[in-house]
């Protein structure tokens, strides 16, 4: 996975961008990011939205290592029970839990999936 570094801010951002979202300047320069990955947020989804997979499943933002910024994704190989019967959907998956990007592409955003380390 890559990701490409503002020359006026130094951060690496990750997925890729043209333009700094902070600095508003060309980005250049590419750099290999290491697996594993961190966990920053995520949702469990019990309801359905035209477009995305049918529920449940969980969105999660994670920030691969040497990235400064947070991709976007899909979560699987989790027990998504609905917690209000027990379920571990929500325990397992606490900020900062290391996850692994699975490479299966179709050229679409949703080419991202996760998984727990």
């Amino acid at each position: 996975m890559l990701g490409i570094r503002c020359e006026a801010c130094g951060r690496v951002l990750a997925p890729p961008r043209p333009i700094c979202d902070r600095d508003f300047v060309e980005t250049d320069g590419w750099v290999e990011l290491a697996r594993p990955a961190r966990f920053e947020l995520f949702t469990i989804m019990y309801l359905a939205i035209d477009g995305l997979p049918e529920p449940p499943y969980v969105l999660a933002y994670v920030r691969p290592d040497g990235a400064d910024t947070a991709i976007g994704g899909f979560l699987e190989g989790v027990d998504l029970a609905c917690p209000e019967a027990g379920g571990r959907a929500a325990d397992d998956r606490r900020p900062g839990h290391e996850s692994r990007v699975r490479d299966e592409r179709q050229g679409r955003i949703t080419d991202l999936y996760f998984k727990l380390a």
